[in-house]
């Protein structure tokens, strides 16, 4: 039994030639309930922290792709970060959608993450250089869609009777995978001056 066949989906055709996406019965998986969530802030010494969660949805931002995303900045400038991403992500997507010469879907896509983060920098300097945002991108064009995520944000595929089933996978420094992918790729895991160690929190920084 497939990923499809246990969450209560129809066998899945082949894919059309016009998007190299995977394909499910989109109506029957969701009936056509497709969003975004983020939390509400929580407190910090009883006062209400400033939430950096954001929500985007534009349901045609080419061709009858729809877009959703979910994002949570972090740092000093977190909200300054998830602020340009909002505004810019439609942009790029649009553009990773419109450039067919550039290779597949699939690496267009992951080329949006890349030239956000050129964007991010430039705009905003060394600012950016402790603060950023998780973002879990999903485009979808009637029963297709594809996802792309850094970060802890996540997408959630519901199935019938109320099941559910994860579609991202949390990019944890504590995890001893992503460690080893971090520190493969020549980066280090550390916890900032001041802050619990990854051990203890769970978490970390690149």
């Amino acid at each position: 039994m497939d990923f499809f066949e246990k969450m209560g989906f129809k066998q899945p055709p082949a894919p059309s030639a016009d998007l190299d996406l995977p394909s499910f019965d989109f109506e029957e998986a969701v009936g056509s309930a497709v969003g975004c969530a983020a939390t509400e802030p929580g407190l910090s010494g009883g006062q209400v922290k400033d939430n950096h969660d954001r929500t985007l949805v534009v349901t045609n931002v080419y061709e009858g792709v729809s877009l959703f995303a979910v994002l949570d900045g972090h740092g000093k400038y977190g909200k300054e970060v998830v602020e340009l991403v909002l505004d810019a992500l439609p942009r790029h997507v649009k553009n990773a959608l419109y450039n067919l010469e550039e290779g597949t879907l699939v690496v267009r896509f992951s080329k949006v993450f890349e030239a956000l983060e050129k964007e991010l920098t430039f705009t905003l300097g060394d600012a950016v250089a402790e603060s950023g945002c998780t973002a879990t991108v999903v485009l979808q064009k009637g029963d297709r869609f594809l996802v792309g995520h850094l970060g802890d944000s996540r997408a959630v595929l519901g199935g019938a009777k109320g099941r559910c089933q994860p579609i991202t996978v949390d990019h944890n420094p504590a995890s001893p995978g992503e460690r080893a992918r971090i520190e493969g790729a020549g980066g280090v895991v550390a916890a900032l001056p001041g802050e619990e160690s990854v051990e203890e929190s769970g978490s970390g920084s690149e």
